[in-house]
């Protein structure tokens, strides 16, 4: 599988005021919420960008393995959660 090419993580947010909070990759600035941290939706959009080099090689790890298992338990790679998880790895490389 392609890897996709992004800043490693780890991402953190780095909240400026109510008007500004950047996602930071130690010096690089990875993204900006546009209004700050005012309301929950801008916390979990934060928080869910800051989160994604970790979700991306967990779930990249998950397929492997669940592809590993399927070898000896074929019905494995008919999980309909595999399909999603391996269709949306294909979303963070810019495939679909």
């Amino acid at each position: 599988m392609e890897r996709a090419l992004y800043t490693k993580g780890p991402w953190v947010i780095e909240a400026i005021d109510d008007e500004e909070a950047n996602i930071m990759s130690g010096k690089l600035h990875i993204a900006k919420t546009d209004g700050g941290l005012q309301t929950y939706y801008d916390h979990g959009n934060a928080h869910l960008i800051s989160a994604a080099p970790d979700m991306y090689e967990s779930l990249d790890e998950m397929i492997h393995a669940i592809e590993y298992l399927a070898k000896k338990a074929p019905y494995l790679s008919d999980l309909h959660a595999l399909a999603r998880a391996k269709e949306a790895i294909a979303k963070a490389e810019g495939k679909s």
